[in-house]
């Protein structure tokens, strides 16, 4: 974690994989971007992930950090025992956290490391939790590992601070519970109802056949996830005045036995919530204020 290395050739792999989209980013940079701008006391964040495909556990995100840089023992000993490790480094100017990294249904996905400026007499207790919460943040908003390998955004038309967003962000801060919420509505660049909001970015990205059908024939669609663990009701959005004008999906945690129809009503409550505050679809890509 955070050791000094000459990458020269990794960084200039990473740096120039997405040559001619300057503006795009894999997800997992965006994430940890968000959480440096947000804390500005943190010093150093790293990313340890094995991306699909890959044998290797490396840095696939770092604000000043080792990029493409292969985890060590440490990492791969939190990754495997979940076990936080903390300590000030030789030179007792940084306190650096490392602990599991997990997606919005905490699952292990890797390892995030996290180094904050300190000063004698500072509250360790207090660091280790707050490094707790910036991942617990950053948790929420990883679908899946792969999810953090995706390029971001899809399309750099739509705003990504718009009312449509703060929509998803109160309604995932008011249901802790909530694993996923994605809101497909059309933008001025894409009239064919892309993904406008979300807590996993893809912001952008196309409605599929199953999104449109919800859209056109006003049926939900319900539908559980391949490993079990996650249940997403879709289904219309509508404006205040009953205008369909998108669709919501809202993905809740999982298990053999749980009442799908139960789940599914709430989502229509939620739905409706979040109706109640649009005035029309243009609200959707205005400023959030």
């Amino acid at each position: 974690m955070f050791r000094i290395a000459s990458l020269l050739a990794t960084l200039a792999v990473f740096a120039t994989a997405h040559a001619g989209e300057a503006q795009k980013k894999i997800y997992a940079q965006e994430l940890v971007d968000r959480a440096a701008a947000a804390h500005p006391q943190v010093i150093a964040i790293e990313m340890h992930v094995t991306p699909p495909k890959s044998a290797a556990n490396i840095v696939i995100a770092a604000r000043n950090g080792h990029l493409g840089e292969k985890a060590d023992q440490e990492d791969l000993d939190v990754i495997a025992s979940g076990k936080v490790s903390a300590a000030l480094n030789k030179a007792g100017d940084r306190y650096e956290v490392n602990q599991r990294l997990l997606d919005a249904s905490r699952r292990t996905v890797g390892s995030l490391g996290i180094a904050f400026a300190y000063h004698r007499g500072d509250d360790q207790a207090a660091l280790r939790k707050q490094a707790e919460e910036i991942r617990d943040r950053i948790a929420r908003r990883i679908s899946h590992l792969a999810n953090l390998m995706e390029d971001t955004p899809v399309d750099a038309s739509i705003p990504t601070s718009s009312f449509a967003q703060k929509l998803v962000d109160d309604m995932l801060d008011a249901n802790k519970d909530l694993v996923i919420v994605a809101v497909h509505a059309p933008a001025p660049s894409n009239a064919k109802y892309p993904i406008i909001a979300s807590n996993i970015g893809r912001i952008g990205k196309a409605a599929d056949e199953d999104d449109m059908s919800v859209i056109t024939t006003g049926e939900p669609r319900l539908e559980v996830n391949d490993s079990g663990d996650r249940f997403e009701s879709e289904g219309v959005l509508r404006d205040a005045g009953g205008k369909v004008i998108g669709a919501v999906g809202i993905v809740f945690p999982y298990k053999k036995g749980d009442d799908q129809q139960a789940l599914h009503r709430r989502a229509e409550t939620l739905r409706g919530s979040m109706a109640a505050r649009i005035t029309g679809v243009d609200r959707l890509l205005q400023p959030a204020g």
